[in-house]
């Protein structure tokens, strides 16, 4: 495929054309900085603050490497420096081996089978305490040993991160992520006075775009 023919308007009418029949709310293609292709099911779409799920997760990355940068944890640091009140009173002596970068790489170990029974759905959402409710599940393999897809991974690095800077995720998020990159817009929702780092962040398109950006520079 020659790149003529990937800039054609033919090739974006087609595409127009495909994504318009499916559940799509907005589609940007972005080319060397420049957006070259722009969809939106209807005009409150562009202007909306859209929900991104999971997709909420790497904002809540980039803050951990954020704080890793100014010094304020590091990633090989194991969680029972900051969740030692619960972690003390756990048999199971592999809990005190996770780290930060166990939680990063979704490889803590933790029985948590979200894409099995729970069908895609954390019940931790319904817990009185969701951090012991993560912390308190079973050890399926050991730590760093195997990746399993655990939105309590993310959850758990977004108490971490508000114990580090001492203050709300969003509000650093505001200060360190979104001011610089233009974001001025957004919605972060919150459960017991943490924001949901794994899922609960509504953006524009067009701002999830600028992450994108981040990344590729």
């Amino acid at each position: 495929m020659t790149q003529d023919f990937f800039m054609s308007s033919k090739m974006f009418d087609e595409l127009r054309k495909e994504i318009s029949k499916i559940k799509v709310i907005s589609c940007l293609i972005q080319k060397d900085s420049k957006k070259i292709f722009e969809y939106y099911k209807n005009p409150k779409a562009k202007t909306n603050l859209q929900k991104i799920n999971s997709c909420t997760k790497s904002f809540t990355s980039a803050l951990v490497g954020i704080c890793w940068d100014k010094g304020l944890l590091d990633v090989h640091t194991p969680i029972s420096e900051y969740f030692s009140d619960i972690l003390i009173k756990e048999q199971d002596y592999r809990k005190q081996k996770i780290t930060i970068e166990h939680l990063l790489t979704m490889s803590a170990g933790f029985d948590w089978p979200e894409f099995e029974e729970w069908n895609y759905f954390s019940p931790m959402i319904y817990s009185p305490d969701i951090v012991k409710f993560i912390l308190k599940r079973e050890l399926k393999t050991n730590p760093g040993e195997k990746m399993n897809y655990n939105s309590g991974c993310t959850h758990l690095l977004g108490a971490i991160i508000q114990q580090v800077v001492g203050n709300k995720v969003d509000d650093f998020a505001q200060e360190v992520l979104f001011s610089p990159l233009g974001i001025t817009e957004y919605k972060w929702y919150e459960i017991q006075g943490q924001s949901l780092t794994a899922d609960g962040l509504r953006l524009k398109a067009d701002d999830m775009i600028k992450l994108g950006t981040l990344y590729l520079n």
